[in-house]
């Protein structure tokens, strides 16, 4: 993001926006309307002396309002790692195999050190920024002052993001950290000093037998997670909020106006959330390594969320010249909802005509959800007797608390057992047996959701 060009398309439509007023103003003023003023309005509905007058006071005790807001806002939210980006993974360790009883010892045996991690980082989705609105309506009661206020905000992020090991500088091997797949059945590469015909042929325990070439493949299955040399990962966010408040706006000095409020808050919260993982330990060998097949591991993960609750919060007003102040609100919801929570995962070909489900969750519960919103900006105000003119622009910063229900899958994978059939096609022995098979380990994500950017607005008091 330009920072540079956003900033001047704020400072344009701020004065902009500012022009229009100060010239409805002098327009206005043909009518015998007063000038805008700066002093606190006077007592005239105060009983008995005059204690935080109103600061908005209503003109034929009824004043209306009417906001516009234009949100540009990125979105992020913690436990979103659906990789993570090691340099050393895919390095060799050379060690020595010790064959059965009375069998040779094959120098040259190779494996991953997937126990180390060397300049790793975690891959999230990118970050991205996108246009919402808000809008919101208002009346102002004799009574005291108050004000019954209610406001709709809608924001989409829509974001996307490729990781192909192809492209990295160095040794780089991606572990897929949302798949419930282990490595395939290939569980060891043998290269060994004593044949001279360098393919090494393995039979797994249900009977298949496999050739590779170790020299051209890297032993990504040895590493503890199943790894990945090309991901595509996809998140996206709908948020809807509906506010009502009521509150009261008045002066604790001349250039400083407070207005507590209280009300209800609901929320509807989606998110989609799609990791593709192919390459690497995602493949498929065939009778020979030419016909090596790169399988797609699909992993799509939804999270709805639909919410109620009570919201109290205070907005502040320093003016400082001419019309002119800095406006610092904060509000805390608590929400209790209804969470649906979806995850399934294929594993098949490329083109998924031949996939298969191996992971299908459905997850509904209820919970109590936190919500913090904070904003801070700079605002300009025009009043006249007839109505009232405003224009901000300003950061806000939103959080939803422990709002990543996603949860990790990972499985400790089917028994399998490697045998090695390189020195006779007579003589085999087990290599390498992986863990015995068991259902998958319940891993939740857990992280908060925040939603952060610039809000430029005008809101009119008629």
């Amino acid at each position: 993001m330009d920072l540079k060009k956003l900033g001047s398309a704020v400072a344009v439509s701020l004065l902009s926006i500012t022009s229009l007023a100060q010239a409805a103003g002098m327009e206005m003023d043909t009518k015998n309307c007063s000038k805008p003023c700066t002093p606190p309005p006077s007592c005239k509905r105060c009983p008995v002396g005059c204690v935080n007058p109103d600061a908005r006071p209503a003109r034929d005790n009824v004043r209306k309002n009417i906001a516009l807001e234009l949100l540009y806002w990125e979105s992020n939210q913690g436990g979103m790692t659906y990789a993570t980006a090691n340099q050393e993974a895919i390095d060799l360790v050379k060690a020595d195999v010790l064959a059965g009883a009375g069998a040779a010892v094959h120098d040259g045996f190779f494996s991953a050190a997937s126990s180390k991690y060397y300049n790793a980082k975690s891959e999230t989705p990118s970050h991205s920024w996108d246009l919402g609105f808000r809008l919101g309506l208002g009346y102002t009661f004799v009574h005291d002052g108050w004000d019954l206020t209610a406001n709709w905000t809608h924001f989409r992020n829509n974001t996307k993001k490729f990781n192909n090991s192809d492209t990295e500088i160095g040794n780089v091997t991606y572990f897929a950290e949302w798949t419930s797949v282990l490595p395939g059945s290939l569980a060891v590469f043998l290269l060994t000093d004593t044949d001279t015909d360098t393919t090494a042929r393995f039979t797994t325990t249900d009977e298949t037998s496999i050739s590779i070439d170790p020299l051209t493949l890297t032993p990504q299955s040895l590493a503890q997670k199943p790894v990945a040399t090309a991901i595509e990962a996809k998140w996206k966010l709908q948020l809807d909020l509906v506010d009502l408040e009521l509150g009261r706006d008045f002066y604790t000095s001349r250039y400083l106006t407070l207005r507590p409020f209280i009300g209800a808050r609901g929320a509807w919260v989606k998110e989609e959330f799609d990791v593709d993982y192919s390459g690497g330990s995602f493949t498929q060998v065939g009778s020979t390594n030419s016909t090596r097949i790169s399988l797609l591991d699909d992993v799509d993960m939804k999270s709805d969320f639909s919410g109620a609750g009570v919201r109290i919060g205070l907005n502040s007003d320093w003016k400082f010249c001419d019309g002119w102040s800095f406006y610092g609100n904060t509000a805390f919801s608590l929400l209790y909802g209804n969470f649906h929570v979806t995850q399934q995962e294929f594993l098949g070909d490329q083109d998924q005509a031949n996939s298969s489900v191996i992971l299908n969750m459905d997850n509904h519960f209820r919970a109590s959800q936190a919500m913090l919103d904070l904003a801070l900006g700079l605002r300009y105000d025009w009043d006249c007797s007839c109505y009232h003119v405003g224009a901000y622009v300003g950061w806000e910063q939103h959080i939803l608390f422990d709002q990543n229900q996603f949860v990790h899958y990972p499985s400790t994978g089917p028994a399998v057992d490697v045998i090695d059939q390189s020195v006779t096609t007579t003589t085999s022995r087990t290599l390498y047996q992986n863990p015995p098979s068991s259902y998958p380990s319940v891993i939740p994500a857990n992280g908060n959701l925040t939603m952060q950017g610039f809000t430029v607005g005008v809101t009119v008091d008629f």
